[in-house]
Order: structure tokens, then sequence, then C-alpha cells
């Protein structure tokens, strides 16, 4: 921890004084890990402009939760109301159509929860078979086919808030996973010039992934 200071509020303005006192200080930053929040982003741009700014892991994970539990709901009262279907006198035709519908609800669930464990093993663990643990590459692709899953969930839910917010996150974590590997790229060819580039990127990108707490580019590098 550098400095803490207690404030009124939460605005651009208020974080861009506090982060004016810190760069006085001495505070240089290459890039930054914050949550979505609008003020800290416009305070990081007013003061740090050259600055990568990247998302942390945390509430990517947090939102891509919440959405999933609004999927779950659906699911639950699709089963509930294909019970009172069954006790009820409609016709058989009306029970198929419904199953139809729940099975694809209980498909979609299924598939964007498995597609999360994909971004959370992604984060945590390695391939101990592979010469680098994961590539930015194959980041991108996970990150990219739990979008294409959540907009086709979300035509399908009516109150769809945390999809979206989820959706959001998402999409600033493929901007955080090309500019973290681009700050790594650039500090290999220093030291490597161009030896072996790719392979080194991806081997220093994976350590980070593993090691870097907190930071979005940890998972994906949401």
């Amino acid at each position: 921890m550098i400095y803490i200071q207690a404030a009124d509020d939460r605005s651009g303005d208020t974080w861009a004084v506090f982060l004016k006192f810190l760069k006085d200080l001495g505070l240089d930053p290459k890039a930054t890990v914050t949550d979505g929040g609008s003020g800290i982003l416009k305070g990081i741009r007013d003061v740090f402009s050259g600055t990568v700014q990247l998302r942390d892991l945390f509430h990517v994970l947090y939102k891509l939760s919440k959405a999933k539990r609004v999927l779950e709901s659906k699911c639950y009262a699709m089963i509930a109301a294909e019970i009172k279907l069954f006790g009820s006198k409609c016709g058989p035709e009306i029970i198929d159509a419904h199953k139809i519908k729940m099975n694809d609800a209980l498909t979609q669930f299924d598939l964007i929860e498995a597609n999360i464990r994909e971004i959370r093993k992604a984060c945590y663990f390695s391939d101990d078979e592979s010469p680098c643990y994961v590539t930015a590459a194959s980041l991108r692709a996970i990150v990219k086919k739990c979008l294409r899953l959540l907009d086709i969930a979300r035509r399908t839910v009516s109150d769809h808030r945390a999809i979206k917010e989820a959706m959001t996150y998402l999409e600033s974590g493929l901007k955080s996973i090309s500019a973290f590997k681009g700050m790594i790229e650039t500090e290999v060819r220093k030291i490597y010039g161009s030896v072996n580039v790719n392979r080194r990127t991806n081997t220093l990108l994976s350590l980070c992934l593993r090691h870097v707490n907190g930071a979005f580019t940890k998972c994906l590098p949401v």
C-alpha cells in the first residue's frame, strides 16, 4: 500500500486529486488494475493518460456468477411450471412445447456454467504438458465463447441486467488481454531481442495469470 485517504465521494475529480498527489510523490505506473468504477477510471485517464488500464479478476468472476444465477433461477422456474402443467388439464402438446423450452434453458445454463469453469481454470491452473501454460489467443477464445453464450441467453431472459453487466466486463477483458500481452512482449524484446518472442511472452503471461493476485490479466487477463 502506498497511501490511503478518506474522501466524501468516489467521483473522477476526487480520484484525480488523490492520484495527482501520488504522482507528485513519484508514482508513475505502466499499468493499473481497477474494478469497473467510472470514477477511478476517469481519474486515472486524467492523471496517468499513458497508463494501460486493466480490469480486476474478482469483479469479472462476480459478474459472471450473478449472470449464472439469473439463468439458474429461470431454469428452476421452468421446472416448477412443468410440475404445475402435469397437475393441470392441459393437453400433451402444451406440455411437450414447454419441455422443449425447458430443455433449451437447461442446456443454455449448462454451457455457460461449463464456460465459466474454463475461465476459472485458465486463471488458476496450468497445462503441465505444454511448454507454455496458456496463451493470450486461447484466453481470448474462451472469453469470446462466453460472450456468445451470454448474448444468446440475454435474448431469452426478461430481466437481463446481470447478463449485460457480465458481458460489459468480459468485453473490457478482451481489451485487457491484448494490452497486457503487448506490455510483456515489449519487455521481452528489450531483454531478448527477437529470439523466441512468442514463447517467452506466453510463458511470462501464464506466470502472471497464476501469481498476480487480483489482476484481470491474471485470468483473462471476467
